[in-house]
């Protein structure tokens, strides 16, 4: 039941229409190669909205949400979602910000693995 329930407020915050403007935010600057400076609120929502996916890494890789119900549900957006991630990353790297993220990595590598099983 802990961990459904972790689950189930974790994806009420990434749905939250904050996190989603933060991720359309990634994806914008990512077509448009015009990444946020540090400081900028963008940049501010973007982190915000991939902290989000780094905190549901962590909780996968401590055990405390289902793989399965996760990568379920989030495979498609985490997949669509990785370039422009790493792509980030890289900018952040350049305005010297070293935070890895190490939880947000292994949840992309872990959707790239994941066979989708949805219809087609």
């Amino acid at each position: 039941m802990a961990r459904a329930g972790t689950f189930q407020r974790m994806h009420e915050m990434l749905v939250d229409p904050k996190a989603a403007r933060g991720r359309r935010m990634l994806f914008d600057a990512y077509v448009n190669d015009d990444f946020p400076a540090l400081g900028e609120e963008r940049w501010d929502e973007i982190n915000y909205a991939l902290a989000l996916y780094d905190t549901l890494g962590g909780y996968l890789c401590k055990g405390q949400v289902d793989e399965d119900i996760v990568l379920e549900l989030w495979h498609h957006p985490l997949v669509n979602i990785t370039a422009p991630v790493h792509a980030f990353m890289v900018h952040r790297e350049q305005n010297g910000v070293s935070a890895p993220w190490a939880f947000l990595h292994d949840l992309l590598r872990r959707a790239a693995l994941h066979e989708c099983a949805c219809p087609n």
